[in-house]
């Protein structure tokens, strides 16, 4: 009788181990791939790789096309560049009028939730990201630990 009512829960325990296990295998081996874009360098690799294989480039097509890749990566870096300052002063915006209807408190723990955010994505910038746009001509990996646009603005 007691066998009978402890086979159910431990099918139920095996179940959730098995589900715990698996989310937490899925986010170590995949978070990081989510997380960052390409550098610009690596962008245009695997672009002119996936062209070559695809197309079968010769190395003077390759040479000609190169620059046009390059001209498409820096635009590509530029567009993204301003889309997150535009998040940003979006997001500033947003936090100062909400800001306004808190109380002390609360303010000071908006206040704490924007500075755990910045800490949270600051080693997460991606690797073209600067206050003042891409740089030009960075190497493969583009200038680690690149910042993020300021996001409080209060």
């Amino acid at each position: 009788m007691r066998s009978a009512i402890f086979k159910p829960w431990l099918v139920l325990v095996l179940i959730f181990l098995a589900g715990l296990g698996t989310g937490i295998l899925l986010t170590v081996g995949l978070g990081s791939h989510f997380r960052h874009l390409p550098g610009p360098q690596m962008m245009k690799r695997h672009w002119m790789a996936h062209l070559t294989a695809r197309l079968n480039l010769t190395a003077d097509q390759q040479t000609k096309i190169d620059p046009i890749l390059t001209a498409a990566t820096n635009q590509l870096q530029k567009l993204h560049h301003d889309e997150m300052g535009q998040a940003s002063q979006i997001m500033a915006s947003v936090n100062s009028q909400i800001s306004a209807l808190l109380t002390p408190d609360q303010q000071a723990k908006l206040q704490q939730l924007e500075s755990e955010r910045d800490r949270e994505f600051s080693g997460h910038g991606h690797p073209w990201m600067h206050s003042d746009g891409p740089p030009s001509g960075a190497g493969d990996q583009g200038v680690q630990g690149g910042t993020q646009p300021a996001t409080q603005g209060q």
